[in-house]
């Protein structure tokens, strides 16, 4: 009999999660994002009206941005001041075991608040795009 994966539940540091921004946006509900204005998700908001039937290009141009969403992607698998990988999380094994403190994961999604690893590790969609921006940053 195939075993069933368990359902896992990981409890949030905030009261403001990723689909704040959604419930905020398309439900009204402003309860969902940070009074401050601050935090660890971030979405772009344009507004715009459009008469049925109308159709409207908006170009959005990152180039400037690039090198600093870039760091901030994959800087949770390098070292850090700890000689810590973030997205290892408290994986002791992973982050200090001479045969797999070197050994990079590629997960599902990630912790916003720390950048630990969650879900499958076998990920090779976006998350592989990290490996191409690792690269990148190490040949600059």
């Amino acid at each position: 009999m195939a075993r069933m994966s368990k359902n896992i539940t990981v409890k949030n540091n905030s009261p403001y999660v990723k689909d704040g921004i959604e419930n905020y946006i398309i439900h009204g509900k402003t309860e969902a994002v940070n009074p401050e204005q601050r935090g660890t998700k971030v979405a772009a908001h344009y507004g715009l009206t459009l008469e049925a039937g109308e159709t409207q290009v908006i170009w959005l141009r990152l180039s400037d941005a690039s090198p600093e969403i870039s760091r901030r992607l994959t800087r949770i698998f390098f070292r850090n001041g700890d000689n810590h990988r973030p997205v290892h999380g408290d994986n002791s094994l992973f982050q200090s075991h001479p045969h797999w403190k070197d050994l990079l994961l590629f997960y599902e999604y990630f912790n916003g608040d720390n950048g630990a690893g969650l879900g499958a590790n076998h990920q090779t969609g976006w998350t592989g795009l990290v490996t191409t921006l690792i690269h990148d940053g190490a040949s600059d």
